[in-house]
């Protein structure tokens, strides 16, 4: 038996899961263009974080950065791979719970870069310089 569903939850599905994330990445493209024109002096990549003894951050930066990005390619191929480009390879089924245990998996990874013993490590690394501590 098929469940009917009001006009008012398809009109909150249709804005939460398909004019929002529009709305979402068209904010974030602003916010990056804004970004680079006018506080371009301002990004930096600090690379010689890798070369600090600070374990939290020799460990724990790049556990949270590679679970970033297999979610995000997790996301990729489950939300813009179309239906019958992986059918042959797999069920919708076999594609939804490779989903919850991959990204379950992504997860958990992400919460452990994020905090080791004390403030998560990007708060501690702001608010706690080098010079402060010792």
């Amino acid at each position: 038996m098929e469940q009917q569903i009001s006009a008012t939850t398809a009109w909150i599905y249709s804005v939460l899961f398909a004019y929002l994330p529009y709305v979402a990445f068209g904010i974030f493209i602003a916010g990056l263009i804004w970004r680079i024109r006018h506080a371009n002096p301002t990004i930096q990549a600090l690379s010689t974080q890798f070369l600090s003894n600070d374990k939290m951050i020799k460990w724990g930066s790049p556990l949270f950065h590679f679970a970033v990005i297999g979610v995000f390619f997790g996301h990729i191929f489950g939300l813009l791979a179309p239906e019958p480009l992986y059918i042959w390879l797999m069920s919708n089924e076999t594609k939804r719970l490779l989903a919850i245990i991959m990204g379950g998996a992504a997860g958990i990874i992400a919460l452990i870069g994020i905090p080791h013993d004390g403030p998560p490590l990007l708060e501690r690394a702001r608010l706690c310089p080098q010079q402060l501590r010792g």
